[in-house]
Order: C-alpha cells, then structure tokens, then sequence
C-alpha cells in the first residue's frame, strides 16, 4: 500500500503540525476538569470569588486555546485529505490512460471507476478522520485514565471495567464485519457493471422488451448489495446503543458507589467526584471514538488495496527501454538508426506476425507476411472472426505480437515510443466515436488548427453536414455523440483522422454506416489525400478499387492481389463478391 500512501510525504510537515495541535487540544480537555474542581473547592465552597474570577478566567482562556487550535488542525487536515484524494485521483487516472486492452479487460471498466471514485473517497474520509482522532484520542484515553487515578484510584476500577467491556464489544463488532467491507465492494463493482450495461444498451433493451430482465438483473446484484450492507450497517447500529449503556453504566456506578461510600472522606468532596465523572466520560468516549476508526480503518485498507492494485500493474504495452529519436524535420518524421537517418513515408511490412490473446490457446492471426508501399491503399477482407480488425488493431500497438514483427519503414514498431508511433497514425474504429463538446473540439482533438483545416477535412470526409447543424462548428455534441446518427459519427472520425495529417490511415470498417453514394464519393475523395491507407471492410464494392486486397480466413492470409486477380485465384474472395454483387457489377 505503499504506492497508495506514498501520496502523503509531501505533505508531511502539514500532519506533523497536525499531530502538535491535536496534542495541544487533548491537553486543553484533560486540563479543564482540574480548573473545574479548584473552582469549586478553592472558589464556590469558599465563596471566594476572586479565586472564582481567576479560575473562570484560566478556564476561559483554556476553551479559546482549544477552540482555535481545534480549527486550524480541522483546516490543515483537510487541506491534506483533500489534496491527498486529488492527486491519487490523478495518478489513478493517467495510470488506467496508460493500460492496454488487456489490463481493462482484467480489471473491467465499472471496477475501475469504482476505484477511482469510491475508494478513493473512503480512502479520503479515513485519513481525515485519522489525522484528527487517531492521535487525539488514545492521548484523552490515557491522560483520562492517569487523571481518574489520581483523583480516586478505588472508582477507577469501574471505568476499567467500562474499558474491558468496550474492548470486548469492539473486537466483536472488528471479527462480524470487517471481513464483509472487501465483499462489499466487489458487489459494488457488479451493480456498477449492471448499471452501465443497462444504460449503454437501452435502445436494446427497449426494443426487446427487456426492461423486466435487466430489472431482474440489477434486482439480484442490488439484493447482494442490500444484503451484505444491511448486516454490516446492523452489526455497527448495534455497537453505537451498547456503548452508550456502557457509559452510562460507568457513570451511575461512579456516582452511586462514590456518594455512598467514599463521599467526604480523605478530602473527596462533590468537587472530586464531578471531575472523576468527566474523566470516566471522556475516556469511555475516546474508546468509542477509537472504535468507530477500528471500523473504519480496515475499510479504507480494502480500499487502499484496490487502488493500489492499480498502481502497481506494469501496463503490458509500453514504451522500450531505449527508444528510438523521432524529429520533425521539415514536415517529415525522421530517426536514426546505426548513423543511417531514415524518412518515415508510411511503407509497413508484417513479417511473419502472428497472435493470441493472453491465456488463449488458439492464435487468432498466423505467419501473416505482407508489405504495403508507400500512398498504397491496402484493403482487408474476410468472413466474421477471420482477424481483419485484430491485424490493423497490431499496429497501433493496441496488442502487442506473439511472434514476427511489424515495421513501418523498416523500423521495428516497438523500437517506437508508443506516442511516437500513434503520431504516425491516424485510426478511425468502426464505432464512431465522439465526445462531449463542439464539432470543432472534435475534429480538432487537440490539434491546433484554423477552422479552414477543419472545414477541409470535413470536405474531404463528406462532413459538410455539419454547415446545416445549429451552430455549424460550434454545434455541441452530447456524450457519446447520441445527437448524430451512424453515420455522421463515421464521418466527423474520419474528419478527426484527416486533420491530424497522418503517414498511415486506418479505417476498421469505419465506413459500414454509410450508404454506397456517401461511400464511394469519400473514397473518391481520400486518394488525393497523402498517405498509406488501410482498409477494414465487408463491402467488396468498398475495397474493389484498392490497390491491393488481402484476403483473411481463420487468422490466415489466403491471397493477396486486385480485384480482378483476386476473383480468378481466390475461390473465397470470389464466393464474397458475388454474394455481394451483380454478375455485370464484378468486373
């Protein structure tokens, strides 16, 4: 949990002040029992009331001291807290930004921003908590038992027996619910994955009629949920009444058996017997707040465990050791290799590139080789499952090869910082997505461009839509792009894709939502644009005009060759063109 609290050391000498204030404050409290009995023995019974006015006036002072360093202990532990969460969040953040599909896959998203919320939170409210009672309380603890002594050793004994009492119920309460806070949040997780579920597959749902089953579904996760939550939050009710009859207890037995017995004699007076009573209080009210941070403490654990489960996984896609130096160079990406300065054009060559995913048996791709020239359009095409979007999704790096490998230009992308290659690239997925903001902040993603670059790009991607939306460029996109339909969200990622002016464009099925005007007017339209073009698609009437098509079947490369060639030599390429097309349209 190292990774997790490690968070605090900056601020080490805020909870150093903390820890001296806190110290203060519980000596303030232990304090003004005393004052209160001299100011009864010396003051009231006396009826001396300058010794009254002085002791009024100690204990005055004592109250403003406590108060005021009371609240500056209460600022600076939540400037901590509060900065502690904000940089955790943050470096939650740019970790999970870091991860590859598989350690998302591992963790899953819901999971994840469960811990990046939630935990983080606990994780927030326990430090505060600690910093103002971990420290505060044991010292009233003992500084209360010390001052009971001293007042009456013999009445002692009953807050003793209070204490042992509240130990027992504490350590009760620890064994009953404490090991259910790590279930907790795994359930909070499903409900949390059931939700997202529901809410991103409405339309689904709803065209289905299956609103009853994902009621049922979330019922059993919030039932689990319920469950577990209502048997912890019955144990801890519990404990709060029991403590409260435990001091209470204490503090009759104090009073009867002290007025009964030990009243007046050797000098204990009403005096002595008020203070010890405020010493009983105070120490069984530290044991009870202690008890609460007892609760709480190995929650926030489970939660600092979770997030520093994240923390410490070693993303499996990263940078290499000693990556290549990639410039800009008068507009072209250059690096050096052995002396040898080498121009990235956008040739790519898989060598012998094969695949599987992690724990997978199968391979997904085999001994796949191939070499796309520079401006080259390359199309891929095969049945469903056949691996065309796991191939192009290789380069990127979005996995990483099980064997061979994979060069752009004749470097080895994983001699490549990952930004470095992904510069290169401009990808298009078949969903396209959006996010919140304007048409503009889309297109642009980052880029600064003029809002000629923008329109152009919209042009090229057959984007003029756009000038018809309220606001043109500065129409707002709701999440998720839901305010567009399919096929301007593929049109407005292909724009995305244009204006950041790659070397290599990917298009994975990016063009399924289109209708076949659209379609073919935008391919028309990207061969005047610079760069290698690969292309994922199903529609043969999308690829025909590529300058080499790849033929995908069960992770192998049956052939490669134009459309024409391919419809003589490739029997299953040909059985997907007529599928597809007239006889006249083929050739």
């Amino acid at each position: 949990m190292r990774a997790v609290f490690r968070f605090l050391k900056p601020y080490i000498w805020l909870i150093l002040a903390v820890v001296i204030l806190t110290a203060i404050r519980a000596i303030t409290e232990l304090l003004l029992p005393n004052f209160l009995s001299d100011f009864i023995a010396l003051g009231i019974d006396k009826a001396d009331y300058d010794v009254m006015w002085k002791y009024a006036i100690i204990m005055l002072i004592v109250i403003i001291v406590g108060v005021l360093v009371t609240i500056l202990s209460s600022y600076l532990s939540s400037t901590i807290t509060t900065n502690f969460g904000y940089n955790l969040r943050i470096a939650v953040y740019e970790k999970v930004s870091k991860f590859s599909i598989k350690e998302l896959n591992d963790f899953t998203v819901s999971s994840l921003i469960t811990r990046n919320t939630q935990d983080i939170q606990q994780l927030q409210m326990a430090t505060n908590m600690s910093l103002r009672m971990v420290l505060l309380q044991p010292i009233l603890a003992v500084g209360g038992i010390v001052f009971a002594v001293k007042t009456h050793a013999p009445l002692s004994i009953i807050i003793a027996v209070g204490i042992v009492s509240l130990i027992i119920l504490m350590a009760s309460t620890f064994i009953l619910a404490v090991p259910k806070f790590s279930v907790m949040q795994k359930l909070y997780d499903n409900m949390n994955l059931v939700t997202r579920e529901t809410l991103s597959g409405v339309k689904v749902i709803r065209a289905f009629d299956g609103d009853i089953l994902q009621e049922e579904k979330f019922d059993e996760v919030n039932k689990d949920y319920y469950k577990t939550g209502h048997y912890i939050n019955v144990v801890i009710g519990l404990t709060g009444p029991f403590m409260t009859v435990i001091l209470g207890l204490v503090g009759v037995a104090i009073l009867y058996i002290g007025v009964g017995k030990y009243l007046n004699i050797n000098e204990f007076g009403y005096e002595s017997l008020i203070t010890l009573n405020i010493y009983a209080t105070r120490v069984i009210m530290a044991f009870m707040m202690m008890s609460f941070m007892f609760i709480m403490i190995p929650r926030a654990i489970v939660s600092a465990k979770r997030v520093a489960e994240v923390l410490n996984t070693k993303p499996s896609i990263e940078d290499p050791e000693n990556p290549l130096l990639v410039e800009l160079i008068d507009n072209n990406y250059q690096t050096t290799i052995n002396d040898r300065k080498i121009t990235f054009n956008g040739s790519i060559e898989f060598s012998d590139v094969s695949f599987k995913y992690p724990d997978a048996e199968a391979k997904i791709l085999d001994n796949i080789n191939f070499k796309v020239n520079p401006g080259e359009t390359v199309a891929f095409i095969g049945s469903t499952g056949s691996g065309k979007s796991t191939l192009i999704n290789l380069i990127p790096r979005f996995y990483d090869v099980t064997s061979g490998e994979i060069l752009i230009d004749g470097v080895n992308i994983r001699d490549l910082k990952l930004f470095d290659l992904r510069n290169l690239l401009g990808y298009i997925p078949q969903q396209g997505f959006l996010f919140t903001g304007s048409v503009r902040d889309n297109v642009r993603y980052g880029l600064d461009l003029t809002d000629d670059e923008i329109w152009r790009a919209l042009d090229i991607s057959q984007g003029n839509f756009v000038k018809d939306l309220d606001g043109g460029l500065d129409y707002e996109i709701n999440q998720g792009g839901t305010n567009v339909s399919g096929g301007q969200r593929q049109r407005l990622s292909i724009a995305r894709a244009i204006a950041k002016n790659p070397l290599i464009y990917i298009f994975d099925d990016s063009f399924s939502a289109l209708d076949y005007k659209t379609d073919a007017e935008l391919r028309k339209r990207l061969k005047d644009v610079r760069g290698t073009k690969l292309i994922v698609a199903q529609r043969v009437a999308t690829v025909m005009q590529a300058d080499k098509i790849i033929v995908l079947d069960k992770g192998r490369m049956l052939a490669i060759g134009k459309h024409k060639e391919l419809l003589k030599t490739c029997p299953v390429y040909r059985e997907i063109a007529e599928s597809q097309l007239q006889e006249e349209d083929l050739l």
